[in-house]
């Protein structure tokens, strides 16, 4: 059986469904350093700063999160979980751009699938065309289902395909390795699980999933 992790939406928990108007208003009104040595400064101060409030909040604080509809927690330990996964790409980027990236360590780069899948796929919006299932599965040996219907996509965590089960396994490079995150998926709408044939610009022949531009974590 695959466990599916969810929560209410922002709204049904108090939550306010927006950041503070004093929040915008500085962040509309911030001007960062151009020098090198200020800019490195300022980054450190913000990530201080950033690191007292979670920890001060605690991480089952409820706060503002722009993903109310997600199947990610809208907490402050929901927002530490984001804030590393971020900027574990962003110094991938970093390091790709002067020629030395670094594998990821295994962990983060497996949480980083879950957390992209729970928080930029889940949603509550209905999917316009046949049910179906994406199955994702890490060369680590850990495997998620995105379900898609009229109640809109949810993901579970599933067993990993082995011998035993008589199930293929489509498993990509391991996560850690080259791209912070990497898998491969199968389609679930047959009777069988199949190669799904997605593409960022293309739909998929077999289950009608449709093509999306957005920059994906592959």
């Amino acid at each position: 059986m695959g466990e599916t992790v969810s929560g209410p939406p922002s709204s049904a928990r108090g939550l306010p469904t927006g950041p503070p108007a004093e929040a915008a208003v500085a962040r509309a009104a911030l001007e960062l350093p151009r020098e090198r040595e200020a800019l490195l400064a300022w980054l450190d101060a913000s990530t201080q700063l950033l690191l007292s409030d979670l920890r001060e909040a605690g991480p089952g604080s409820g706060c503002w999160t722009w993903w109310p509809a997600s199947q990610s927690p809208q907490t402050s330990g929901g927002v530490a979980r984001h804030r590393v996964q971020e900027t574990a790409v962003h110094t991938y980027d970093a390091e790709l751009s002067g020629g030395a990236p670094q594998p990821l360590p295994v962990e983060l780069a497996l949480d980083g699938v879950e957390e992209f899948l729970f928080t930029v796929c889940a949603t509550p919006s209905a999917w316009p065309h046949k049910p179906t299932a994406f199955d994702f599965h890490a060369a680590e040996g850990r495997s998620w289902r995105l379900t898609v219907d009229g109640d809109g996509a949810r993901v579970t965590r599933i067993p990993a395909p082995t011998a035993a089960t008589g199930e293929d396994s489509d498993a990509a490079a391991p996560p850690s390795m080259a791209r912070p995150v990497s898998w491969s998926s199968t389609c679930t709408t047959g009777s069988r699980p199949t190669p799904c044939t997605l593409t960022e610009t293309q739909g998929c022949s077999t289950c009608s999933a449709p093509g999306s531009r957005r920059r994906s974590r592959t």
